[in-house]
């Protein structure tokens, strides 16, 4: 989570590594990278804390979907049916 100046514009930035990993044999199952970044139209603290808010938001729903389609990928696969 960082704010980012930019000469006279103000950028809020979001970047998450996230990774799936399976508790019984510590196996990873998937990793993922996301990262969003958009401008703060009014540089106020409260501002800058709703868009890294709403740009997290983002990217974690981002990350759950591709982990998601990852893992039901690998599950049909392993049962020999097409996803």
């Amino acid at each position: 989570f960082e704010e980012v100046d930019r000469g006279p514009r103000v950028y809020a930035s979001v970047h998450l590594d996230a990774m799936l990993v399976r508790t019984a044999d510590d196996s990873v199952m998937w990793t993922g990278t996301a990262r969003a970044e958009r401008a703060v139209d009014t540089p106020t603290m409260a501002a800058i804390v709703a868009s890294l808010s709403t740009l997290a938001a983002s990217v974690v729903a981002e990350l759950v979907d591709d982990a998601s389609r990852t893992v039901a990928a690998r599950s049909a696969a392993a049962a020999g049916r097409a996803p």
